[in-house]
This record gives structure tokens, C-alpha cells and sequence, in this order.
């Protein structure tokens, strides 16, 4: 990898980690308004509800890009680890390009929804739904690039020991 792309990719990896923060932040800020309003206030918004429920969606697919970045999703290890090394890189190769594809195929699809819904208001924030959408899109892509990033890495260096915290 040339030092422009390791940059590149950086600068990608901590824009996510700001995106996540500044979401979890926005959603305990937006929840936190919503008690105090409701509870101590006796008004309540209608808009946090459904706010909190759209910055969610995003909390969880930049999360779980991060998470394959990070090697953290749930992996069966225990039988493939028996296995001789050829077979690994084998099994490898392809459960990463079943998971690819599956990952192309949601971008694709998500893609479709976000232009059909885009014209729709949300009820209570009246913005576009394809911001519910879009997080399909963008955590999908984000996975789709860790995935074959994944693959390249298996064919350099052969299979990847599976860490403890799997199964």
C-alpha cells in the first residue's frame, strides 16, 4: 500500500470514529432532552423519538463497519483453526467473498430504496427519508471495501489466526 493510500485510508478510519461519536453524542443529547421535557418539564417534543430512532440507525451500521474494521464480528474459529492451511485460506477466500457479495448486493439495493424514498418527508422532522436509508448505503460501502481490503490481505499473507474473542 503506497503512503498516499495509507493516508488516505487514516483519514477515512478517523472520520468514521468521529461520525460514531458525534452520533452517540447527538442521540444521548436528543434523549436526554426528551426526559427532561417530558418528565421534568411536563411538555414533551415530539421530535426526539423519532430523531433518536434515525440517529440509531446510523450509531449501528457505522458501528458495525468499525467493528469489521476491528476483526469484532462474530466468527466461528474453533473448526477452521483445526484445519490445514491451505483449506484455511480456502474457507477464507470464501466466506470473505460470500460476505462481499451479500455486501455489494445491499449497497445496490439500499441504493434503489434511498432514490424511491427520497421524495418522502418524515412525520415529525419533515426531512427526507432517505436519511433512514442512507446509512444502509454508506455502513454497506464502508464493509464492502473492509471485505475486499480482508480478501487482499488473505492472498497476500495467507489466513488470519481467529482471536480469542470469537467462538
Amino acid at each position: 500500500m503506497t503512503r498516499i493510500a495509507k493516508l488516505v485510508a487514516a483519514l477515512l478510519e478517523r472520520l468514521e470514529e468521529v461520525m460514531i461519536a458525534s452520533v452517540l453524542s447527538a442521540m444521548v443529547v436528543t434523549i436526554t432532552a426528551q426526559v427532561l421535557a417530558r418528565y421534568v418539564f411536563n411538555v414533551p417534543l415530539s421530535w426526539t423519538e423519532e430523531l433518536a430512532r434515525y440517529l440509531f440507525l446510523w450509531l449501528v451500521f457505522l458501528g458495525a463497519s468499525q467493528a469489521m474494521r476491528r476483526g469484532e464480528h462474530i466468527a466461528i474459529g474453533l473448526f477452521v483453526e483445526m484445519l490445514p492451511v491451505p483449506v484455511r485460506l480456502a474457507a477464507g477466500l470464501f466466506v470473505h467473498t460470500l460476505v462481499a457479495a451479500f455486501l455489494a448486493v445491499l449497497v445496490l439495493m439500499a441504493w434503489k430504496i434511498v432514490g424511491v424514498v427520497a421524495p418522502l418527508k418524515s412525520i415529525a422532522l419533515k426531512v427526507s427519508m432517505a436519511v433512514v436509508y442512507l446509512p444502509l448505503v454508506v455502513g454497506g460501502a464502508a464493509m464492502f471495501v473492509r471485505t475486499l481490503v480482508t480478501i487482499g490481505r488473505i492472498l497476500r499473507n495467507g489466513p488470519a489466526h481467529i482471536g480469542a474473542s470469537s467462538l
